[in-house]
């Protein structure tokens, strides 16, 4: 496990980053603004030669909750608000305690986050492919344009480097019928 701090994509000092197992991202994938909408790669997963629309559906609503997150954090962030309900609309369980916990130490240590993270996700799982209730994710996550800043009164905050990044979360459909990022794990910068 990697210790890491998440502000605009990077993880607190006191959030404890998943382990992942999946392997880099793509050097050559070039990083989108996270409220950019391109069209979804589905690289590397083994789809039926004719996809239903229900599924195609699905991955475009869990890729689309996967975005949702992580501008509901930004927003969050410039704040920097833990309490967030727009971080709730898009996820549940550890990915959103560790969002919550980091924000919370952004918040703590007065300061606050300005810039904004480029994603470029990938779809790498559908699961089942017919009527999918699980996406995996993988990203190239950038937050090289991300910085902590001191809010008030006080020394000056030195922020560390970002960077481009691995990101791999799992956004599940719930019993409501919303879909959410239920964890997620972000590597060191340079892993992507």
């Amino acid at each position: 496990m990697t210790s890491m701090r998440l502000v605009n994509g990077r993880m607190a000092a006191v959030v404890v980053a998943t382990t992942l197992t999946a392997t880099g991202c793509a050097a050559g994938s070039p990083p989108s603004s996270a409220r950019d909408r391109p069209s979804i790669s589905l690289s590397g997963v083994p789809t039926s030669p004719s996809p239903s629309a229900s599924s195609a559906s699905a991955v475009q609503a869990a890729v689309a909750t996967y975005r949702g997150m992580w501008d509901a954090y930004d927003a969050a962030v410039q704040v920097p608000d833990p309490n967030s309900p727009d971080l709730r609309q898009y996820a549940t369980g550890s990915a959103l305690q560790d969002l919550v916990k980091g924000l919370q130490s952004v918040k703590d240590q007065r300061l606050k986050g300005t810039g904004q993270i480029r994603l470029s996700p990938q779809v790498v799982e559908i699961s089942p492919a017919s009527t999918p209730t699980k996406v995996g994710i993988k990203d190239c996550f950038d937050d090289s344009a991300t910085h902590l800043v001191r809010v008030g009164p006080g020394s000056t905050y030195h922020d560390t480097a970002g960077g481009r990044r691995l990101c791999t979360a799992t956004v599940v459909l719930q019993a409501d019928g919303s879909w959410k990022v239920t964890v997620y794990g972000l590597r060191d910068p340079g892993t992507c």
